[in-house]
């Protein structure tokens, strides 16, 4: 059964349009894409909002609905491989666009000049589908039976929710003076936190603040060292062009479990 589009869910679409941040991509040689990013990531939107995610079916709605194929800005509809290829490879796109959104409003809002603290956390959601056990995973076989079967997604055990196969995301937020979201990870569930978040700003990345805070691990030393390297100036990053001007070349990072007794006395430490 076709989902029926309504009135706001076009008009969600249409505001994520008006806030959509142009990036500036590096320049590939050949020809144009006959379809921008854009209309690929309104259309992921559309998809979980009806929870219609074969490529097949994308396809037929785009074919039927005139209203969503403008929406999205679809001149034409696209081939059913072109969804499916754009589609996965939509990651990156979105990740960037919740870092470049947030920056947006970090320039917009009034900042003080003191302190800037942000907050880095991680969440695993579950794959859609079948669950894919460790065994048959391991063997490379999918039983008879077992149908839409995610085999990128990853099984990990969380403190609270058990054993989950899926995804984790990971979501850097300013905390003060505004909450407002900085950087976006979306990784297969084996990845940790600590080494997104290392990998991260060994890529340059994460955005720096005064203040970092986040769930102890038992590779924050590995996290703490790389913070001080780029303060003692080890690092180009700190003269990185690309950086806010309302965050911080000074690092600190802080545990939540023993911040009395780490990050006052670490902090402190470099500071004098």
């Amino acid at each position: 059964m076709k989902p029926k589009f309504s009135d706001e869910l076009l008009l969600l679409l249409q505001k994520i349009s008006e806030h959509y941040q142009v990036s500036s991509p590096k320049r590939k040689r050949g020809r144009e894409p006959d379809f921008s990013n854009l209309s690929f990531l309104l259309l992921a939107v559309a998809a979980v909002c009806t929870k219609t995610f074969a490529d097949s079916e994308l396809w037929r709605l785009l074919q039927s609905d005139s209203s969503l194929r403008q929406t999205c800005g679809f001149r034409r509809v696209p081939h059913r491989t072109t969804i499916l290829r754009r589609l996965k490879s939509l990651l990156p796109e979105a990740e960037s666009q919740i870092s470049l959104t947030g920056f947006s409003i970090v320039k917009e809002v009034a900042v003080c000049s003191g302190q800037t603290v942000s907050a880095i956390d991680g969440r695993m959601y579950q794959a859609t589908g079948a669950k894919w056990h460790k065994r048959n995973r391991q063997e490379g076989v999918i039983p008879s039976g077992l149908r839409n079967v995610d085999t990128e997604s990853e099984w990990n055990k969380s403190g609270y929710r058990g054993w989950v196969q899926g995804y984790r995301l990971v979501l850097q937020g300013l905390v003060f003076p505004a909450p407002v979201p900085l950087f976006a990870a979306f990784r297969a569930n084996k990845i940790g936190e600590s080494n997104i978040a290392r990998q991260a700003i060994e890529d340059e990345k994460l955005p720096l603040t005064d203040v970092l805070l986040g769930d102890e691990t038992r590779r924050v030393e590995k996290i703490w060292r790389l913070f001080t390297k780029i303060m003692a100036g080890g690092s180009s990053r700190r003269n990185n062009s690309r950086k806010s001007d309302v965050l911080s070349n000074t690092i600190c990072m802080s545990i939540e479990k023993k911040l009395s007794n780490y990050f006052f006395r670490e902090s402190f430490r470099q500071r004098i």
